[in-house]
C-alpha cells in the first residue's frame, strides 16, 4: 500500500473496523453502489463529511436507459443465407463506435467473428422507437448491453432448435461453434443453412436464457478495431453527400445563406434576378423554417411563413457557393442585435444565483472563485447536410440525425403533410458532439426540394455552419467552499449560463412537445443539470444551482453539456481547496473521493504519471478527476508555457504529456474507450487554450477552422499514456462519450495555474 492509500484508509476507513453499517435497500438505482458507509463513520470521527447529491442515486443515464427500454422489444436480428447477422441499431453513428460495440455483443453470443455482423442504422420510426432513438447522453452502452445481447441469445436458441430437429438430437446436445450448430458427434450445420430452414427473426424478449456472464465472455475488454476504421483512414467512408450517387443520383447541389446575425429574418432579397443569371444556377428560393429556440418571446418578424434563409441550387457546389457569396440581402436585426461577449457575460453575472453566507460559522474560512466560459462551436468535420426529394407520394430525407423522429415531426409540420408521409433515413455522420440533435439541414433540404420541384443535396458551407451553429452557451460559474479547522463543511456551485436549448426533448414526441410549453424548457435544463452534475467528493453540505438566461440565441448541447463547464470549474476549485488547508492536490482528492473506484483511477494516474516530480521552470503538472455517467476518470498532464509552434515567433502554452485512466465498470472495447479518452483530451486542450466563439453585434465573428482555433496536431502532446480498468463484478457499464472532457480540461487548467502561480478562471485563455 502506498502513502496516499495509507493516508486515505487511516483517516476515513480505520473506524469501520469496529463500526459498520449498510444503507437500507442495499443498492441504488440501476444496480449502482450507494455511498460507502465508511465515509459516514469517518465523518463522525473527523474525516470528510458526506455530500450526497441526487445524481449519486439516479442520473441522466438511468433515466434515458429506462425510457429507451420501452422500445427495446422492437430490436430485431436476422441471419442471412450467407450466415451473417444483420441488425439495424436505432442510433446514430457519429464516430463513437456504437456499431462496433453492438457487433461485439452479437458476435459474443453467436460465437462468430465481429466481421460476420452487419450493423446498419435504422430509419426514423416514430411508433416502434418512439422512446428509443436518441443518440446522446453517453448511455448507449448502458442501454443496449442487455437487450442486444438477449436478442443474440434468442437467435442462437432459434438456430439451436432448428439444428436439433434436423440432426435428430436433443437441443441440449447442440452447441454454437464458429458459425455452426454442432452436436456432440461434431455434426454441424452452418447458420446460413439453418436460417433458410426456419425464420430467424430474433427479439430480446424471446430469449429463454440469460446472456453470458462477464467472466465467460471472450470479446469483453479486448481491442476490436472499428468495423469502418479501414474505410475512414483510406478515405472511402461514405457520408451523406457521398451517398447521393447511389440513393439520389439526380440530386442538385444546394447551399443556403442565413443571416449574419443570430436568429434573424430576411427583410429583402435585393438581387435575385442577378443571382438567377449566374453560371450554373438552376433555381433560387427562400426558406421559411424557423428553428426552435428557448422560451423568450419571439421577435415579431419571426412569424410562420417569414423567410429566414435563401437556398441556391446549381450544377456544382462551386457555382452554388459563388452565387451565395454574391447575394445582396437585407436582414432584420437579430435577437441580440448590438450585444457582444462582455454584454452577455454581464447579463449572466447579474442573473447568477447567490451564494449562501457561511462566514458566521465559528472558525469558518471561506474560499470563493468565479469563472467565465466563452461560447464554443461544435465544428464537426462534416458540416450540416442532407439529401431530400419530395413527390406526390411523400417526402424522403437522408442524413445524420441523432433524433430522427424530431426531423419527421418538423418536416411534416413545415410542409403540411402527415408524419406517415415522411421517411427519414439515418446515415453515418462525420462528427456531431451534440450538433446533430437538431435537424435544420434535413428540414431545409426537404423544403428546398419541395419548392424547387427536384431532389437536392444540401450542404451548409463551413462559414454558414460556424456562424449558424447551436453554440455551447457562454457561462459564468461561481464556487464557494467553507472549512472549519481544515475540514470542509460545505461546497456551493452556482452555474449561470445562456440557456441550453433542449427543445428536441428526450427522443420522443411527447417530451419534445412538452418542452415547448412555457417553463418546460427551463425544467428540462434543471433535470439534465442535476442528473448529470455528480459531486465526486465529500465536502459536507453540497448544493448545486443552475440559473439559465434566455437570450433567444442559437444554443444546443455540446459534448458533456453542463459538466464540461461546471466540473472543470470544480476541479480548479479542488486544487485551491487543497492549497487552502496545506494539502497536496492528489492527496486531497484521495481523501475526499466518495468511493474506492474513484480513488483507484486517481492513484493509478498519479503513480504512472509520476505526480510530484521535479519540473523545469515554465512547466508544470496538473491533475483532475471525475465521476460521471457511472464511470470514473482521472487525468494528469504536463504543460510547457514557453512552447513554440512551427512558423510562429511567439510562445504559447502546450500540453506535452498526458496520462489518463478510465474505470467504465464493464469495458466492452478497450480501443473504443481509448478513443474516447484521446478525443476528450483534444476537446480539453481546445476549450482551455484557444477554441472560443466571439459574439460581435449579435453575430458570430468566427467563420471556419482558420479562426476557430480547435486542437491541431501541433497542439497535441507527443506522449500519451492511457489505461482502461478491467471489468468489475456486480456493476453496470458506464457511459464514456463525454466524461473525459471536464477531466482533461480541469487537469490542463490546473497545470497552467501551477506553472504561472495564478489559477485560470477565464476560458479559453487565449480568447
Amino acid at each position: 500500500m502506498d502513502r496516499r492509500k495509507f493516508l486515505t484508509y487511516v483517516i476515513t476507513g480505520a473506524p469501520t473496523l469496529t463500526v459498520a453499517g449498510r444503507w437500507v435497500g442495499g443498492t441504488a438505482a440501476m444496480g449502482q453502489e450507494l455511498p460507502d458507509p465508511n465515509t459516514i463513520v469517518g465523518a463522525l470521527t473527523g474525516g470528510p463529511i458526506p455530500s450526497p447529491t441526487p445524481s449519486d442515486f439516479y442520473d441522466l443515464g438511468d433515466y434515458l436507459t429506462q425510457q429507451s427500454a420501452l422500445g427495446m422489444g422492437f430490436l430485431t436480428l436476422t441471419i442471412t443465407e450467407e450466415g451473417r447477422a444483420v441488425f439495424a441499431v436505432p442510433r446514430q453513428e457519429v464516430g463513437q463506435g456504437i456499431r462496433t460495440m453492438c457487433a461485439m455483443f452479437i458476435a459474443e453470443e453467436l460465437g462468430i467473428g465481429v466481421d460476420k455482423v452487419d450493423v446498419t442504422l435504422a430509419d426514423a420510426q416514430i411508433i416502434e422507437y418512439s422512446t428509443n432513438q436518441l443518440t446522446g447522453g453517453s448511455y448507449n452502452a448502458r442501454a443496449f448491453y442487455q437487450p442486444v445481447s438477449r436478442m443474440a441469445v434468442s437467435a442462437r436458441e432459434t438456430l439451436a432448435r432448428a439444428a436439433a430437429e434436423q440432426l435428430g438430437v436433443p437441443e441440449s446436445e447442440i452447441t454454437a461453434r464458429d458459425g455452426m450448430m454442432v452436436d456432440r458427434n461434431n455434426n454441424g450445420i452452418p447458420y446460413g443453412s439453418l436460417s433458410q430452414a426456419t425464420l430467424v427473426l430474433a427479439r430480446p424478449q424471446d430469449a429463454l436464457s440469460d446472456p453470458k456472464p462477464v467472466t465467460e465472455q471472450t470479446l469483453l475488454g479486448t481491442r476490436v478495431a472499428r468495423t469502418d476504421a479501414a474505410d475512414i483512414v483510406t478515405g472511402t467512408k461514405r457520408y451523406t453527400l457521398d451517398a447521393a450517387a447511389e440513393v439520389l443520383p439526380d440530386a442538385v447541389p444546394t447551399v443556403v445563406l442565413h443571416s449574419p446575425q443570430i436568429r434573424s429574418a430576411l427583410a429583402s432579397f435585393n438581387n435575385e434576378e442577378a443571382i438567377r443569371a449566374m453560371p450554373g444556377v438552376r433555381d433560387v428560393t427562400t426558406l421559411t423554417y424557423i428553428p426552435t429556440y428557448g422560451l423568450g418571446e419571439d421577435p415579431q418578424f419571426i412569424q410562420p411563413g417569414t423567410p429566414t434563409g435563401i437556398a441556391i441550387a446549381a450544377d456544382t457546389f462551386g457555382q452554388a457557393i459563388a452565387a451565395q457569396q454574391a447575394v445582396d440581402a437585407t436582414w432584420v436585426p437579430g435577437a441580440i442585435d448590438g450585444m457582444d461577449d462582455d454584454a452577455i457575460m454581464e447579463r449572466l453575472k447579474a442573473n447568477a444565483p447567490p451564494q449562501a453566507p457561511l462566514d458566521a460559522l465559528p472558525g469558518a474560512e471561506t474560499l470563493q472563485m468565479e469563472f467565465e466560459f466563452a461560447h464554443v462551436a461544435h465544428a464537426p468535420m462534416e458540416t450540416m447536410d442532407a439529401l431530400a426529394r419530395v413527390t406526390d407520394d411523400g417526402v424522403e430525407v437522408w442524413g445524420g440525425f441523432k433524433i430522427p423522429q424530431d426531423a419527421v415531426t418538423e418536416i411534416s409540420l413545415l410542409l403540411g403533410v402527415l408524419p406517415a408521409q415522411v421517411t427519414v433515413h439515418c446515415l453515418d455522420a462525420g462528427g456531431s458532439f451534440g450538433r446533430r440533435l437538431f435537424a435544420e439541414a434535413g428540414i431545409e433540404a426537404a423544403q428546398a426540394a419541395a419548392n424547387f420541384g427536384f431532389p437536392v443535396k444540401l450542404m451548409w458551407t463551413r462559414d454558414q455552419d460556424t456562424k449558424n451553429d447551436r453554440l455551447r452557451p457562454a457561462s459564468h460559474v461561481s464556487t464557494q467552499a467553507t472549512h472549519v479547522d481544515g475540514r470542509y463543511v460545505s461546497y456551493q456551485h452556482r452555474y449561470s449560463g445562456v440557456e441550453t436549448s433542449l427543445n428536441h426533448g428526450f427522443s420522443d414526441v411527447v417530451t419534445a412537445a412538452a418542452v415547448s410549453f412555457p417553463g418546460a424548457q427551463m425544467t428540462a435544463g434543471q433535470i439534465v443539470f442535476h442528473t448529470q452534475m455528480v459531486q465526486s467528493y465529500n465536502f459536507g453540505a453540497c448544493t448545486q444551482v443552475l440559473n439559465e438566461t434566455d437570450l433567444n440565441t442559437m444554443t444546443g448541447s455540446w459534448r458533456s453539456v453542463y459538466t464540461g463547464i461546471g466540473k472543470t470549474a470544480d476541479e480548479i476549485m479542488c486544487d485551491q481547496m487543497a492549497a487552502a488547508i496545506g494539502m497536496d492536490p492528489v492527496d486531497f482528492r484521495l481523501l475526499h473521493a466518495k468511493n474506492d473506484r474513484l480513488r483507484d483511477v486517481i492513484d493509478w494516474v498519479a503513480e504512472h504519471g509520476n505526480w510530484g516530480r521535479d519540473m523545469p521552470p515554465g512547466t508544470a503538472q496538473g491533475f483532475a478527476a471525475n465521476s460521471e455517467h457511472r464511470g470514473f476518470q482521472a487525468c494528469l498532464v504536463e504543460v510547457d508555457m514557453n512552447a513554440r509552434r512551427p512558423g510562429e515567433s511567439g510562445t504559447r502554452p502546450r500540453v506535452t504529456k498526458a496520462v489518463m485512466a478510465f474505470d467504465a465498470g464493464i469495458p466492452f472495447n478497450v480501443s473504443g474507450l481509448e478513443g474516447q479518452m484521446l478525443s476528450g483530451l483534444s476537446d480539453g486542450i481546445a476549450t482551455v487554450l484557444q477554441a472560443g466563439i466571439h459574439i460581435d453585434n449579435g453575430g458570430v465573428r468566427e467563420s471556419s477552422y482558420a479562426d476557430f482555433y480547435y486542437t491541431r496536431a501541433a497542439d497535441y502532446p507527443r506522449e500519451v499514456i492511457t489505461h482502461v480498468f478491467p471489468a468489475r463484478e456486480g456493476v453496470e457499464p458506464s457511459g464514456a462519450g463525454e466524461c473525459m472532457v471536464p477531466t482533461t480540461a480541469g487537469a490542463i487548467a490546473n497545470a497552467i495555474g501551477r506553472a504561472t502561480g495564478t489559477p485560470v478562471t477565464r476560458f479559453p485563455i487565449n480568447f
